[in-house]
């Protein structure tokens, strides 16, 4: 919530602070997460996109043909790998300017700690 634009100016917002245990969250890469959004293939490096570019061509709409689909399913995996060694900094940055994101099935009221009100900038 570092940013405006997420709500119309002057929104009441609330902040929470949750306790969770670390076995119901699942972290993953949020700048990655919008290839499985817009099923994309995420590659390892320039010379990986360009050979699955090469090979599956393009698909502006709906999936891939096989085996590309699968490919591209596959390479989704990437995005909780948040230790990889196949990481190219040319290719995808910084490995430590990610921006990670957590995410729950659900929260509890017995696990929130704090709550903060305030308004949308």
């Amino acid at each position: 919530m570092r940013y405006g634009s997420h709500l119309p100016s002057g929104t009441a917002c609330a902040r929470l602070t949750l306790e969770i245990p670390a076995s119901m969250v699942l972290l993953s890469d949020f700048d990655d997460w919008h290839f499985v959004l817009n099923n994309w293939y995420l590659a390892l490096s320039e010379a990986d996109d360009d050979s699955f570019a090469e090979k599956a061509g393009f698909s502006s709409q709906g999936l891939y043909p096989e085996p590309f689909q699968s490919q591209v399913t596959k390479s989704w995996e990437r995005i909780f790998d948040l230790g990889r060694v196949d990481w190219d900094p040319a290719w995808n940055g910084d490995p430590n300017d990610r921006s990670l994101q957590a995410t729950l099935w659900r929260v509890g009221a017995d696990q929130v700690r704090k709550v903060e009100w305030f308004k949308a900038r």
